[in-house]
């Protein structure tokens, strides 16, 4: 366990800079979502984890993921929101996901007393995870951060 947490933490260290290199170069929202399907399909390859190997193949595609999609969510915010609101936008998203983080190890906890396996909770995680990672290709600069950045 202790090398499966040491790698993700580790891959994700560089994609967070591979992730803030290519979102200065493409739309972040298309590169978000491209490093959410890479978290996503780490969370999948939990599912067969059956040795180190696989442990690392999770780790590996879940670090890259992670990183990288992580760093330009911080990025965009303060692309969409400015310098003025950036720490009340930072402060309630960081609310929601500590909602999100308490919650989800109940869950999958839930489901692996109930099913015997937690691979119901990982492809649920997955999936949400590729969902959130469709819904920002949708987002959209609000009008006010226009207008707040030329006034700065």
């Amino acid at each position: 366990a202790a090398s499966v947490v040491a790698t993700y933490t580790f891959v994700a260290m560089g994609s967070r800079i591979i992730g803030g290199y290519l979102g200065d170069r493409f739309p972040k929202t298309l590169v978000i979502f491209v490093f959410a399907c890479v978290q996503a399909s780490g969370v999948i390859a939990a599912t067969i984890v059956t040795s180190l190997p696989t442990a690392l193949l999770f780790a590996f595609l879940f670090g890259l993921g992670w990183g990288g999609r992580g760093a330009l969510f911080t990025a965009i915010r303060g692309d969409y929101f400015g310098r003025k609101a950036f720490a009340t936008i930072f402060g309630l998203s960081a609310f929601f996901l500590s909602g999100v983080s308490l919650v989800s190890p109940l869950f999958a906890g839930y489901i692996y007393d109930t099913q015997g396996s937690y691979d119901i909770a990982l492809l649920t995680f997955a999936i949400i995870n590729i969902f959130g990672g469709s819904l920002i290709l949708f987002a959209k600069k609000p009008l006010l951060a226009e207008l707040t950045q030329k006034k700065n």
